[in-house]
């Protein structure tokens, strides 16, 4: 498509204003238990990293490896069903997408959970390591 303005008269011309909102609710749900895990695990990860780990360092960069893996592991179905309901043509409905992944619900529930687990992995190593380098 040439421009915004034409994305914006195809989205309504196939879905209707709804259409404008696909994918708001996983979003949305993402987003709340993104804040209510992220605390305890900045807090209670380093914790008990540092019972095993004696090193800021190493343990830091194990604390940046562990909460991306919980993190990624909660997202990641959630990102790929606001991205099923963002990508379809059609108005679809949450049955619709259960009965089109139920072949194999993990893999498809986790598919691109690799470069979501990297993105978080290197943002959260970065920050601690800043973090460490700057305290």
């Amino acid at each position: 498509m040439k421009n915004e303005l034409q994305i914006v008269r195809e989205i309504y011309g196939t879905k209707g204003i709804k259409g404008f909102y696909a994918g708001a609710l996983p979003n949305y749900i993402r987003c709340l238990l993104k804040n209510s895990y992220k605390y305890p695990v900045m807090v209670g990860v380093p914790k008990a990293l540092g019972k095993k780990i004696n090193d800021d360092k190493v343990r830091k960069f194990f604390t940046g490896l562990v909460i991306a893996l919980i993190e990624a592991s909660i997202t990641c179905p959630l990102e790929r069903t606001k991205v099923y309901f963002m990508t379809q043509r059609d108005s679809t409905s949450y049955s619709k997408f259960f009965k089109a992944i139920n072949q194999d619900r993990f893999n498809e529930l986790f598919r691109g959970f690799t470069p979501l687990f990297m993105r978080q992995f290197l943002s959260w190593t970065l920050l601690l390591q800043t973090d460490f380098i700057v305290k």
